[in-house]
């Protein structure tokens, strides 16, 4: 293989790493932007200074290690400059400058429908505060009340509104996906929510944006597929696996091809166009026989894959794939010799240095991952199976593609989403020919809609590659573990992982035995992280109250061992649950394993002792007692406590509200003495009212989870305050 993907043969390697090195650098300290410009430039010029000395004293010397020192250092500071120049301009955006007032939206894509409400992407053009108007340009999230009107939304409408607009707000459960961060990423700060009552559409003759276009053609192309009058689950299957629309997707559909270790194909990231170009490539290799016939298939196979980013939406994944693909693809062509990884790369600066946030943005990381495993690992899978039959090899070629992309996106997968598929290499086997298929009859058949016997016949084959596709992947969720779940995996644990494949690949590629003993002295201390966290979950002792809406789910953690609270038992397969905690649980290990406190036996409930930690139930009415690394914990949610009388006081270090508990202030002090009371969301508004001025007359410190974010005890007595 003449290309390359070693940093010596691939400059721009170098490039990304040091400049990707400085962003990270960025995200992790909190230095002004000034300070990077400072240090930026001094560093810059100290290392000008140390080249023309070095060179002035020693003219033979040769300083190729300190021109790349030098450029190295200077990337590296140059990509804190970025990052923080970004930082400080979103926190300039992302003020809270909550206010009330009229508003012009611009209705940039179709909403998504619900069970209690319409959320779209809109921009605010006008707003109109305090009697002041101002003209603006600013992203915004709208969640409409569900009904007729909102639902008919369409990209490009004009609407006005009175309502409030109000800054997105971060994560309030420890680990819980930060959603905030997530829409900082893409130029949104702020989301409204208005009533029916509070807006109308307003008619205006505008010039369209490039995005609005892509979304009302998409919406067309989407009016063609109801022809075909599919059931709910293969319309919405076909949406999202071609036109990249998942709103429709049912929760049941995106399960079963997560477990099947097939979701890929409905992410629209660089597997999908991948497979694209790569089908386009084999169906024009007939154009392979001279150079101005590979620059047409080359222009051919890039147009198709911009038409398929546009009629997609200008999705921000696939554009960004299509934009690293299409860099690939037009080096290769152009020149046979060149280095592809040094184009993905160079591909790779290019978006960071216009837009920073993306390095830690999951998906153009899952994007790049696809595309570099797809260039370094599928040509050596392909290698594994060579036959004389042509159609056998192009569909192993294109399970390899698949594979290529499921390896190198494997670290990402086990961060993010803690779980592996153990039969996505049965799945992918077929998944990935069948899907590129209905990609393509897709294709056709969306041509050829004004032909009505052609398009009914393409729309029939599209119905029965579709069952086959969803019956076949539904199999899979029924075979004895299907999927791992519950996998934690710390970044320092994904980068080794990822360093392990690479070394592996790198081997494969170079038959060099130092690849080898580097994948291998890596997955070691891979391990050796490993043992050193399941050690340190054998001693955790953790407390922590949640912030569910209006409900309450208080879990303490001692070891291995996890006892929920709550005032109802939880679903923990609900979708609002395991948004708000799965990834708590799944960091100390205690995911899927967790006990409910009123589902335990008669016997058990009154006095139960777990290694580190003993509970006492039914105190004093329906209260409970948890004593956890040597403190006491009080979880008052009977208001019978008030009945009671005693000489002295009780003693808790922690008193935890649940309910509508009131606080009765003429017996609490006398029944109760404790150093902090937390109010968890279950607490009606006027009560935790009163529980707050309690506690600010008898000085004692107090925490409101609604208002606060979850409460969360750690050992030594650290209140960790990482939320809201």
């Amino acid at each position: 293989m003449k290309s390359s993907i070693l940093p010596g043969r691939s400059p721009f390697a170098r490039l990304l790493l040091f400049y990707a090195l400085g962003m990270l650098m960025a995200e992790f300290i909190s230095v002004k932007p000034t300070t990077f410009g400072s240090g930026f430039t001094a560093a810059a010029i100290l290392l000008l200074l140390i080249g023309f000395i070095v060179a002035d004293r020693y003219p033979g010397y040769h300083t190729n290690w300190v021109s790349g020192l030098m450029v190295a250092v200077v990337l590296f500071f140059a990509g804190m400059a970025g990052m923080g120049i970004y930082n400080d301009i979103t926190s300039r955006q992302s003020k809270p400058d909550n206010y009330s007032g009229l508003f012009i939206f611009d209705i940039l894509h179709r909403p998504e429908i619900k069970e209690n409400s319409v959320k779209t992407q809109a921009v605010m053009k006008f707003r109109r505060v305090n009697g002041l108007e101002y003209r603006e340009n600013r992203k915004v999230i709208l969640i409409f009340t569900k009904d007729t009107s909102a639902v008919r939304l369409l990209p490009g409408c004009r609407i006005a509104a009175a309502t409030r607009i109000n800054q997105v707000s971060p994560p309030s459960n420890p680990y819980e996906f930060n959603y905030q961060a997530y829409l900082a990423a893409r130029g949104i700060h702020h989301q409204a929510f208005i009533r029916t009552d509070q807006w109308k559409l307003v008619d205006y003759n505008s010039k369209r944006s490039v995005s609005i276009v892509a979304s009302t053609l998409q919406q067309h192309l989407l009016e063609k597929y109801k022809l075909l009058h599919l059931n709910n689950t293969l319309y919405s299957l076909l949406s999202a696996i071609t036109l990249g629309y998942k709103n429709d997707l049912e929760a049941h559909t995106r399960q079963i091809f997560s477990q099947a270790g097939v979701m890929h194909v409905m992410a629209l990231s660089g597997f999908n166009v991948a497979v694209i170009a790569f089908a386009l490539n084999y169906l024009l290799f007939f154009l392979d026989r001279s150079g101005t016939g590979r620059i047409v298939k080359a222009l051919v196979v890039i147009f198709m894959v911009w038409l398929f980013v546009f009629v997609t939406g200008l999705s921000p994944s696939v554009t960004r794939a299509a934009v690293m693909l299409s860099f690939v693809i037009g080096g290769k062509t152009l020149h046979r010799q060149v280095n592809t990884y040094n184009i993905l790369f160079a591909s790779a600066f290019l978006l960071l240095t216009l837009s920073p946030p993306l390095i830690s943005d999951v998906s153009f990381q899952l994007s790049f991952s696809a595309v570099l495993g797809i260039l370094l690992f599928q040509p050596l899978l392909s290698d594994i199976i060579k036959t004389r039959f042509f159609i056998i090899n192009r569909l192993w070629q294109l399970f390899a593609v698949s594979c290529a992309a499921q390896l190198a996106t494997l670290p990402l997968t086990l961060l993010y989403f803690h779980q592996f598929p153990l039969y996505f290499w049965l799945t992918n086997l077929y998944v990935v020919p069948l899907v590129s298929l209905i990609i393509c009859i897709a294709g056709i058949y969306l041509l050829v809609s004004f032909v009505n016997p052609i398009m009914m016949l393409m729309g029939k084959l599209l119905t029965l590659l579709l069952a086959m596709l969803y019956k076949s992947v539904a199999f899979i969720e029924v075979l004895p573990y299907a999927l791992l779940e519950n996998i934690h995996i710390s970044g320092f644990q994904a980068f080794l992982l990822m360093m392990a494949i690479l070394f592996l690949g790198l081997f494969r590629m170079h038959r060099s035995f130092n690849f080898l003993v580097a994948s291998l002295a890596t997955i070691l201390l891979l391990q050796l992280t490993v043992f050193s966290h399941a050690l340190s979950m054998r001693h955790q002792q953790v407390f922590l109250v949640a912030d569910i809406n209006k409900a309450s789910l208080i879990s303490a953690i001692s070891g291995t061992n996890a006892v929920i609270f709550g005032d109802s038992l939880p679903d923990l397969d609900d979708p609002g649950l395991k948004y708000a905690l799965n990834n708590f649980w799944v960091k100390h290990g205690v995911a899927g394993k967790q006990y409910f406190y009123d589902q335990l036996p008669a016997g058990t409930i009154e006095k139960m002792t777990i290694p580190g930690m003993t509970i006492s139930g039914h105190w004093l009415g329906n209260n409970v007692v948890i004593e956890l690394d040597n403190r006491k914990i009080l979880v008052l949610r009977d208001d019978t406590f008030f009945n009671h009388t005693s000489e002295r006081p009780f003693h808790t270090d922690y008193l935890t509200v649940s309910g509508s508990v009131f606080p009765n202030a003429d017996h609490l002090s006398d029944l109760l003495e404790t150093s902090m009371i937390i109010i968890d969301s279950s607490v009606p508004f006027q009560h935790a009212i009163q529980w707050k001025n309690y506690c600010s007359r008898k000085q004692i410190a107090c925490w409101q989870v609604s208002k606060q974010g979850a409460f969360q005890l750690m050992p030594k007595n650290t209140v960790v305050k990482t939320f809201r």
